[in-house]
This record gives structure tokens, C-alpha cells and sequence, in this order.
């Protein structure tokens, strides 16, 4: 009888004992379960120094078992040449080609109001560099970000400082997005400080119609807005006694051509 009392006595004392140590293994082995945070540490000591970047943004998630993502921005010095932005994406691209602490990296480069969404590709982000180093001294460019997922065609979104050039740089994006006939259409999410709003893809007849409506109603009534996809334009007056007269003006402007016209 006694012997199994102290059989009883003597696991009661060793299962707490287990337990403890098994929780410590499992606490030990923590740093490689939190691999995102490990990887942002890593990537924020990869950059932190770098002569061309000027301050750096990440975020981090932990994906269990052992896996994460790092993501964020990094800020590129400003006037940096063609060159050094050159070289600063190579390093960031082949950076985020390896995984790095057992995360996953994407990045931005921001430079001078142009963003670059980087890729482990080169020549994907040779492209990038030349369009953004084309954006990035046009004077009628205020802020561009420039996407080139491998899965998809291009993306690029811009603000403009006036309606005429939103309409030209919808009409005709930078080459390089779509170097390749195959490649699908560049889409574009293309604004401009004085209301013009233009978002879809490249090509067809939608953004030389949204151009000729802005400018014609433009000569009647003053315009506070123009929003226009490839199958709608919606337009916004400033007096809205003058909504049928800018409606009138559009349909003349748009003559046969089917698309979803909207005045308010």
C-alpha cells in the first residue's frame, strides 16, 4: 500500500517537472518561430546604413511553423542619379530573392515622389528604374507608383498637376511597362490636381472620349469633376442649374460612342 502511494507521490512530482521543461524547449525554439520579426531585424541592419537611402519603414508578420514576411519602404536619398537608383534596386532586388531568417521580403524604393514596388527580377526592375527615372523628372508628374507584378500586366497610378497631362500620360504610358506586345495592357489609376480622374487599362477609345467631354463641357459650364473608366464617364458641375446644358455639351462631344454617361 505504501509502495503505491509514493509511486503516486513521486509522478505527481515528475509530470510538473515535464511540463516545465517541455514549455522551455518550446519557449527556446521561439526566435525561429518568429521568423518574420527576425527577418525585419535583418533587413533593417541590411539597409539601415546604405549611402543612397535616406530613412527605412518595415513591417513584419509571423507565420507558424518557422515562416514570416517582412515588407515596407525604403527612402531613397534625395537626388539620387539614374545610376545610384540603378544600383540601390539591384541590391534591394537580389536581397529579396532569398529568404532571409525564414521570411519572405518585399520592398518599395521611394525616390523623389516616384515608388517602385521591387522585385527578385533585374530585368523587371531595369524596367521600373527607367520609367520611374522618367516620372520623377517630368515637372508635370506631383507623385507616381509603378507595379510590374510578375503574375500581370503593369500598373502605374500618378497625380498629375493638370487634366492635360493626366490625359496624355493615361494615353501613352512610359514604354517600358509593356516592353512586349503580349504583355497585357498597363493598368492605370490616373488623377490630376485640377479633377480629373481616370482609372482602367490602357488602349481603346475611352480616354480620348473622357478628354474630348472634359474639354467641351469646359467651354460651357465650369467642370469640378471628371471620373471615367472604359465604360463610364461621371461628371460633376459647379452649378447645378448648368447640369443640362454639361449634359447636352457631353453627348455632342461623345456622338455615337457607347459608354455610361453620368452628370450631376
Amino acid at each position: 500500500m505504501s509502495t503505491t502511494t509514493g509511486t503516486r507521490r513521486s509522478t505527481s512530482r515528475i509530470l510538473p517537472s515535464a511540463v516545465a521543461i517541455l514549455i522551455a524547449g518550446t519557449l527556446a525554439g521561439c526566435g525561429s518561430v518568429n521568423a518574420g520579426t527576425a527577418g525585419k531585424q535583418t533587413t533593417e541592419r541590411e539597409f539601415r546604413n546604405d549611402p543612397a537611402i535616406e530613412s527605412v519603414e518595415l513591417t513584419s508578420s509571423n507565420t507558424l511553423p518557422w515562416s514570416g514576411s517582412v515588407g515596407g519602404s525604403l527612402t531613397a536619398r534625395a537626388g539620387l542619379s539614374d545610376d545610384e537608383l540603378a544600383e540601390l534596386v539591384d541590391r534591394v532586388g537580389a536581397f529579396e530573392s532569398q529568404k532571409h531568417d525564414g521570411a519572405s521580403v518585399s520592398l518599395r524604393v521611394v525616390v523623389d515622389d516616384v515608388t517602385l514596388h521591387v522585385l527578385p527580377d533585374r530585368a523587371r526592375n531595369a524596367r521600373l528604374v527607367a520609367v520611374a527615372n522618367q516620372l520623377r523628372g517630368d515637372t508635370g508628374v506631383v507623385s507616381a507608383e509603378i507595379e510590374m507584378p510578375v503574375a500581370r500586366g503593369a500598373r502605374l497610378t500618378a497625380l498629375t498637376v493638370s487634366a492635360d497631362r493626366a490625359f496624355e500620360l493615361a494615353a501613352a504610358t512610359p514604354e517600358p511597362l509593356r516592353e512586349h506586345a503580349d504583355e497585357p495592357p498597363v493598368e492605370i489609376a490616373v488623377s490630376s490636381e485640377d479633377g480629373v480622374s481616370l482609372e482602367g487599362v490602357q488602349g481603346g477609345t475611352w480616354i480620348a472620349d473622357a478628354q474630348r467631354v472634359w474639354a467641351t463641357v469646359g467651354l460651357r459650364v465650369r467642370v469640378d469633376e471628371l471620373q471615367a473608366t472604359p465604360e463610364t464617364i461621371d461628371l460633376h458641375v459647379a452649378d447645378p442649374t448648368e447640369v443640362a446644358a454639361a449634359r447636352q455639351a457631353a453627348e455632342s462631344a461623345l456622338g455615337d460612342h457607347t459608354i455610361s454617361l453620368s452628370v450631376e
